[in-house]
């Protein structure tokens, strides 16, 4: 063996032709000296060389499995440094980690994917990112590059963070640079992601606990709201369906079905099963206006109708002169209403003129769960109320397309005890 023998390592398994040309990743095994050395270049381009071992009776040739194995160990030890090019064998340049998210992940971010007609990330979403970017990261990132951030420098800075910050602010900070640094690595910007191992050295402040209303404190608040009959009817999808926000406020009349599924063209489209009237959760509109997908598919699930909502629900309906379509909540331009602005001049002065406490809009899916939670013992009620996806398999089988029991005996219940209270208040 002469010390021009050379070979091709890759990472993938042994080929057994030559390539006319070196792909990303590759190095070249000599014989310098006596022993072997892998040749390679850098992610700046420039070319390398590493001993692998000594020249033996094991070690007998570049082309020998023991050396091809020791050559394929120092590539993956080396792989930041071949792993940061453009796909082209030429390395990508380091770049601040602000201009990075400025052109880069911004741009990603709002890229409409045509097939599914929505940017990669949610209005809302994104708009989450910048506060946590300009509040807490944009400073902090100013002066380092992507390749010159490390992992103890983002744990000194998260641990630094807790003195100031909750639990679940942190986390909210540390996916987002999680998540542009995992970003950089796909894009070849970086060769790893330091945030992967990076933490908080310490206790973190525990986050609040979060409201719910009871049925009590739903019934109070919705007897003040007697001159608004349309925030009855909000405050009355979020206390007994549990409704998110978004979900309210994109509703439209053509998603309520006075009959069962049989008299249902969404039903039929979907081949859902229920016997009662009932709602069909569809879309969503952000705190920016725009109509998204649900959450999840789950979220799809109709929901029977109850009593304590048919009722607000039929007053509103007549004073909005029995439309058969459009938003259920709809400005004079014609879109959906902002449901904070009816908080802000309704609801809230109202709750406050009859000292009633005020928990957001959220309380009320809190509440629903945790009322029919206490009211049937099954938690899979509640599960299927929220929509939330399945806890097992079995039940992902079983109620995928039907409107399941448990949930409609709940419902039922939920009447009787809206019934009792009123009755109660009404002195009968």
């Amino acid at each position: 063996m002469t010390d021009q023998t050379q070979t091709d390592i890759q990472t993938e398994p042994v080929r057994k032709y030559k390539r006319n040309r070196r792909a990303r990743g590759e190095g070249s095994v000599r014989l310098k000296n006596g022993a072997w050395h892998l040749e390679y270049k850098d992610a700046e381009g420039n070319r390398k060389s590493a001993k692998l071992c000594d020249k033996d009776d094991l070690h007998f040739s570049a082309t020998c499995p023991e050396v091809r194995k020791l050559a394929a160990e120092k590539l993956e030890e080396l792989a930041p440094a071949n792993h940061s090019s453009n796909g082209n064998g030429t390395p990508k340049p380091d770049m601040l980690i602000t201009d990075f998210w400025e052109t880069v992940y911004l741009k990603w971010a709002q890229e409409i994917n045509p097939k599914v007609g929505e940017p990669n990330l949610r209005a809302s979403t994104l708009t989450g990112y910048r506060g946590v970017w300009n509040l807490h990261l944009r400073t902090h990132f100013a002066e380092y590059t992507l390749r010159g951030y490390d992992t103890p420098t983002a744990t000194e800075f998260l641990t630094e963070l807790a003195k100031t910050q909750g639990r679940n602010t942190i986390h909210h900070i540390r996916s987002l640079m999680s998540g542009i640094f995992r970003h950089a690595v796909a894009k070849a910007y970086a060769s790893a992601n330091p945030i992967k191992d990076a933490g908080v050295l310490g206790k973190t402040l525990k986050p609040a606990k979060t409201g719910h209303y009871s049925l009590r404190e739903a019934l109070s608040i919705l007897a003040v709201l007697s001159d608004y009959p349309e925030c009855q009817l909000l405050m009355s999808l979020g206390f007994f369906w549990g409704l998110r926000p978004s979900e309210i406020r994109g509703l439209r009349w053509e998603d309520f079905c006075d009959g069962s599924s049989e008299n249902c063209p969404v039903c039929k489209e979907d081949d859902w099963s229920i016997e009662v009237a009932h709602v069909h959760i569809r879309r969503a509109i952000d705190k920016q206006g725009n109509q998204t997908r649900l959450k999840t598919d789950e979220a799809e699930q109709p929901l029977p109708l109850m009593l304590p909502i048919a009722m607000p629900l039929h007053v509103w309906h007549e004073q909005c002169g029995n439309p058969a379509e459009g938003w259920l909540f709809q400005t004079k331009n014609g879109t959906p209403v902002d449901l904070r602005d009816w908080v802000r001049t309704k609801i809230r002065p109202a709750m406050i003129a009859h000292r009633l406490k005020w928990k957001g809009l959220y309380a009320g899916r809190r509440g629903a769960a945790t009322m029919l939670l206490q009211l049937t013992g099954n938690a899979l009620a509640s599960q299927q109320l929220l929509r939330h996806k399945p806890g097992s398999g079995v039940t992902a089988r079983h109620y995928l397309k039907a409107v399941p029991e448990a949930l409609l005996a709940g419902t039922k219940l939920i009447e009787q005890e809206v019934e009792k209270a009123l009755a109660a208040q009404n002195g009968e």
